[in-house]
């Protein structure tokens, strides 16, 4: 984790502003989760609709659909945590003479 403490500054360089990244938007804008939950409902609702028009079978088509949106879920969430892992170990520091951005 990137420890905002440890930023090593010149003498006479005062800091203006420390802060991280917010997870839930660095999901959102990085790794376009609303998007790719979207395709995931999409990708269910055809998979769904294609197994109902060729066997005329509900529980199969709720069950196809079903595991298809699981999986989708389990593809934002994996994002979701991997957005979550990036925003904790990164810090943002602005001083009067540059951005420095600490990270891992």
């Amino acid at each position: 984790m990137a420890k905002s403490d440890d930023f090593p500054m010149e003498p006479g360089e005062r800091l203006l502003w420390r802060g991280r990244p917010d997870a839930g938007a660095f999901a959102r804008r990085v790794f376009r989760t609303r998007w790719l939950a979207a395709a995931a409902l999409i990708i269910a609702i055809l998979r769904a609709g294609w197994i109902w028009m060729d066997t005329q079978n509900a529980a199969a088509a709720v069950v196809v659909g079903g595991v298809t949106l699981l999986m989708g879920i389990a593809a934002v969430a994996l994002f979701y945590g991997l957005a979550v892992w990036i925003a904790r170990s990164t810090c943002y520091s602005l001083t009067d003479r540059r951005l420095r951005i600490a990270f891992g």
